[in-house]
């Protein structure tokens, strides 16, 4: 069999094209500072990345919601302690 200059010329283009790929690949995680760019890069990794996203949307909505309920509990207190305020003085009145 003849391996003929067009057979060597394919050969050398298609194993130059392999490593740009690669090379692309690499300078991608270079420049974005990301070893995942895309989901076909690391599929496992993706589906790690996507639970631990969740888990922190998921701690971030938690810490609002404690937020909004320490605000909710401040504000009943407050009233409380005017209502206690209010009644003795309804007390007071009262006594008199």
């Amino acid at each position: 069999m003849r391996i003929t200059n067009k057979v060597l010329s394919n050969n050398m283009l298609r194993n130059m094209f392999q490593t740009m790929g690669g090379m692309d690949k690499y300078q991608n995680m270079a420049t974005t500072g990301r070893k995942i760019n895309r989901p076909s890069d690391n599929p496992s990794g993706n589906i790690t990345t996507l639970r631990m996203r969740t888990k922190l949307a998921q701690n971030e909505q938690f810490k609002d919601n404690a937020t909004t309920a320490k605000s909710w509990l401040e504000k009943s207190e407050d009233s409380l302690i005017s209502m206690g305020d209010i009644m003795q003085r309804v007390r007071e009145l009262a006594v008199k």
